[in-house]
C-alpha cells in the first residue's frame, strides 16, 4: 500500500484460521472461515499473484462474491453459531474474572487520592523553592563575607 509492504495478506489468513478453530470448539463442529481483504476507495485493482488462504477484492466487488458463495449453513446452524460468535468469551484466550464494580470503583479513588497526594506535595516544593530560595540565597549573601572573614 503506497510503496509499503503491508502484512493484512497474513493477517487476514491468520485471523480466518483462529476464528475457525475458536467457532469451531465452541460449536464442536468444523467451522470454514475465509479471510477477506476488502480494498476501500480503489479505482481498480491489479492482482499479479492471487495470495493463498486470503481473497482479496475491492468494495464493489464484495457483494457480487458473497451472493456467488454457496449456501453450507442452515438456519438453526447459523443462528447458533451467530450466538457463539456474538459471545465475548469466545474470542478470549481466558475466561475473564469479573470484579466487582464497587472494588474497581474503590481502587480507582484510592489511586485519586494518591495522586491528589502528589500533586499537593509537588505544588508544596514548588511554593518551598520559591517563597524560600530567595531567602537562603539572601541569608548566603549576607553571611558568605562573614565567613570568609573567619
Amino acid at each position: 500500500m503506497a510503496g509499503r509492504k503491508q502484512r493484512h495478506l497474513y493477517n487476514s489468513a491468520h485471523e480466518a484460521a483462529r476464528a475457525g478453530r475458536l467457532l469451531s470448539t465452541q460449536v464442536r463442529t468444523v467451522v470454514g472461515v475465509a479471510g477477506i481483504v476488502v480494498i476501500l476507495g480503489a479505482k481498480g485493482l491489479t492482482i499479479k499473484t492471487p495470495p493463498t488462504g486470503t481473497t482479496v477484492m475491492t468494495a464493489r466487488q464484495l457483494l457480487p462474491w458473497l451472493a456467488r458463495r454457496p449456501v453450507v449453513l442452515g438456519p438453526r446452524q447459523i443462528t447458533a453459531l451467530s450466538a457463539v460468535a456474538a459471545r465475548p468469551e469466545t474470542w478470549r484466550r481466558t475466561t475473564s474474572n469479573l470484579v466487582d464494580p464497587g472494588f474497581v470503583r474503590y481502587e480507582f479513588a484510592k489511586l485519586r487520592a494518591a495522586v491528589e497526594s502528589a500533586r499537593r506535595r509537588r505544588i508544596g516544593w514548588v511554593l518551598g523553592l520559591f517563597l524560600g530560595g530567595p531567602v537562603v540565597v539572601n541569608t548566603l549573601f549576607y553571611a558568605f563575607p562573614l565567613l570568609v572573614r573567619f
